[in-house]
């Protein structure tokens, strides 16, 4: 699901006005697991502790399972994606690079028969055509998402990464970005009009077949009780993916997950253990985190 970790993103920055901080019970002790959460070491090495989120969810399915309070009262320092309390960066970059320049449009970069299905699934879904007209191919897919994102009761406001940023500024833990915004909207705007149009067709194509707010919402579920196996399953399955749909996923998780363990490597070597938490989906699989830690030698085990 490539929505699930990569339009989400947008979805996260344009979201950004609710925040974890209105909550004030928002550290408190939740029941059961909540995502993923495995130790990483070497010999005597500090412990790295790799937490898997979920950028989107509620108030009440908050990241603070007993497993992840532990560790974070052990770490000296959280490692997030971007941090999320530096969303003014991220606008300006999002505004400068997601919008086409003055005299053109969207509808000079899709042809007639997909901006039709366009305008169909913005119809179903109540958002004015005029909203997505002036925006890069790149960033109509996420826009597509808001809807379904909020039908679903989901917030990027309540994702992990908010809630995580919020504890750190609480306790005055110094937050460490692993790749920053600007970067990661970089990474989205990547590819040819013909690469962007073909993975708007493959978003278009799974909302018709699916509906995106049941998605998500099962998502979050399983994430919220740990489900490591159906979060792979829903996360990694590219069947039904194009050839480029299944190419940019190969690099925006695969070639994103070696950059990600270099930098584990580096806060290893670092006094004091680190709290690493990034999408759920970089963890996972043959390719994912846990496997690649492992393959370079050091110890991983889950944490409960």
């Amino acid at each position: 699901m490539r929505i699930a970790f990569a339009t989400l993103l947008v979805v996260s920055i344009a979201s950004s006005g609710s925040s974890a901080h209105a909550e004030s019970p928002m550290f408190a002790e939740q029941p059961g697991r909540r995502g993923v959460l495995y130790a990483v070491h070497r010999g005597t090495s500090p412990t790295l502790y790799l937490f898997g989120t979920i950028h989107v969810s509620t108030s009440t399915q908050t990241p603070f399972s007993h497993a992840v309070k532990g560790a974070l009262a052990q770490s000296k320092r959280v490692a997030l994606e971007a941090d999320p309390s530096d969303i003014a960066k991220a606008m300006g970059a999002m505004v400068e690079m997601g919008r086409y320049p003055a005299g053109d449009s969207l509808r000079n970069h899709v042809p007639p028969a997909v901006m039709s299905a366009l305008e169909s699934q913005l119809a179903k879904e109540q958002v004015p055509v005029s909203q997505v007209e002036s925006l890069k191919l790149w960033v109509v897919p996420s826009v597509l998402a808001m809807a379904p994102t909020a039908r679903a009761g989901l917030d990027a406001g309540y994702g992990a990464d908010t809630f995580l940023a919020a504890w750190a500024h609480e306790h005055g833990v110094p937050i460490l970005e692993i790749e920053g915004w600007v970067f990661q909207l970089k990474l989205l705007s990547e590819g040819t009009d013909k690469d962007q149009l073909a993975l708007l067709q493959d978003e278009l194509e799974e909302m018709k077949k699916k509906d995106l707010a049941v998605e998500l919402k099962k998502l979050v579920d399983e994430w919220a009780v740990g489900d490591e196996k159906g979060l792979e399953k829903e996360l990694l399955d590219d069947s039904s993916k194009s050839a480029v749909g299944r190419r940019f996923e190969a690099k925006l998780l695969d070639e994103r997950n070696v950059g990600m363990a270099d930098k584990a490597e580096g806060y290893l070597k670092l006094a004091g253990d680190t709290f690493f938490a990034v999408g759920s989906a970089h963890l996972l699989g043959k390719k994912g985190l846990v496997a690649l830690m492992k393959q370079r030698g050091y110890d991983v085990r889950p944490v409960r």
